[in-house]
């Protein structure tokens, strides 16, 4: 199927691995060399030197790694694309989009009911529709990297595909599947459904997202003179995330036709006078801090070391408001909860706990959304403001942060730009 871990991500628990003495032996599990090429060859290079790589120069790493399989001209026009693609796959991995679970061992995924798929945590109503606007920056992406074909040579175009164009296309072909179903789903309703436009557009656009994924897999394998014949499948495991979408109803090819090639709606940036940071924009904090680019929904986040604290600084309006810290998934020791503390301005520490051992359904969640968030109710002064985080006994990587005076506000994705 897909690689979509972040290469911060790798840099991050390999060099965590070796600073905790893991420096004879790494053992790396993967599904296939080629589909995850270049992560297995950031964490062969760190095996071989852990200074050959830092968490801030992973991104010059894929760079130089992109100028090796094409040229330095057309890697300088890709890493912004990947950069693009590695934030928008870590926000919601596509194997993810079905908000479910993955069977226990012994189980068929089929008659699994923990495995079916779900509506998702994207909403249609908040800061200017973040579901249309995600499904806008994948399309972007699509065309960006379409448009970078034209200067590939022709004898590594098959390359270009499998690296870059089938990884970014079928990410973004099962968002729109995912997300336009539930769409479909949330305004039709089975008796009017055939008659509504509004249920009909995205329906048709969901079909035809899963068309795609179809023909995405048959180009994989049949490019090169098939030499990567059978490498993908429609349905890894047989998971439902990957079956056709669940709509109100089947739609006729006529309705596929017709409502398909409607435009998707354009989602204008809001963020509804919520305040959001990335974790590496902080005013000061103590030595050993460490910037960490290419990790979570922000790309940009900061681990910071046991004991060790940072300062944010932040203007604000009046009134009740709450603290969300979105932190990376990491492991503590063994059935110790995680503790941090927050303190606003000169007000005493809060300390909050997190029991995120493996296999707790904060960490399960956590690793399906690629954060886990912390909430903590704040009162607030008109003006500015300084907040103080603290690790107390692990190390914690914060990615985002968000002050928001409606804590009862559903939604998905912290409204950064």
């Amino acid at each position: 199927w897909l690689c979509t871990t972040q290469p911060g991500l790798v840099c991050s628990e390999m060099q965590t691995a070796y600073t905790c003495g893991a420096n004879r032996l790494w053992l790396v599990t993967i599904h296939d060399p080629k589909v995850a090429a270049y992560q297995l060859n950031l964490f062969m290079d760190m095996a071989w030197d852990i200074r050959t790589v830092t968490p801030t120069t992973v991104q010059l790493h894929l760079q130089n790694w992109l100028g090796v399989q094409f040229d330095k001209q057309v890697a300088a026009r890709l890493i912004k694309p990947l950069i693009t693609f590695y934030r928008l796959s870590g926000i919601r991995r596509p194997e993810f989009m079905g908000w479910n679970e993955a069977p226990k061992a012994g189980v068929n995924p089929i008659f699994s009911n923990e495995n079916k798929v779900n509506n998702t945590d994207f909403s249609a109503e908040e800061f200017g529709n973040e579901l249309e606007r995600y499904l806008n920056d994948y399309d972007s992406l699509s065309l960006s990297v379409l448009k970078l074909e034209d200067v590939i040579p022709d004898n590594l175009k098959g390359s270009y595909f499998a690296m870059v164009e089938y990884p970014i296309m079928s990410s973004a072909a099962m968002a729109t599947k995912i997300l336009q179903a539930q769409e479909a789903r949330h305004i039709g309703r089975i008796a009017s459904f055939h008659h509504d436009r509004e249920a009909l557009e995205p329906a048709a656009r969901s079909v035809m997202a899963y068309r795609k994924l179809k023909w995405l897999i048959s180009v994989y394998n049949t490019i090169n003179e098939q030499k990567w014949r059978g490498l993908m499948d429609m349905q890894p495991r047989n998971l439902p995330v990957f079956d056709a979408p669940l709509l109100p109803d089947t739609l006729s090819e006529k309705e596929i036709e017709t409502y398909s090639h409607q435009k998707p709606i354009t989602a204008a940036f809001e963020n509804d006078k919520c305040i959001v940071r990335s974790g590496s924009d902080f005013l000061n904090g103590t030595r050993g801090w460490e910037e960490l680019n290419m990790l979570g929904h922000s790309m940009n986040s900061v681990k910071i070391k046991k004991g060790g604290f940072i300062t944010y600084q932040f203007n604000a309006e009046e009134g009740t408001a709450e603290l969300r810290l979105a932190l990376i998934p990491t492991h503590g020791r063994l059935g110790v909860p995680m503790a941090l503390s927050v303190s606003i301005d000169d007000s005493e520490p809060d300390t909050l706990q997190i029991t995120n051992a493996l296999g707790t359904e904060t960490w399960k969640q956590g690793v399906l959304r690629g954060q886990i968030i912390v909430k903590h109710g704040i009162q607030l002064s008109a003006g500015t403001h300084y907040w103080v985080v603290r690790a107390l006994n692990e190390p914690i990587v914060i990615d985002q942060w968000m002050i928001d005076y409606n804590k009862d506000r559903r939604f998905y994705i912290f409204p950064q730009r």
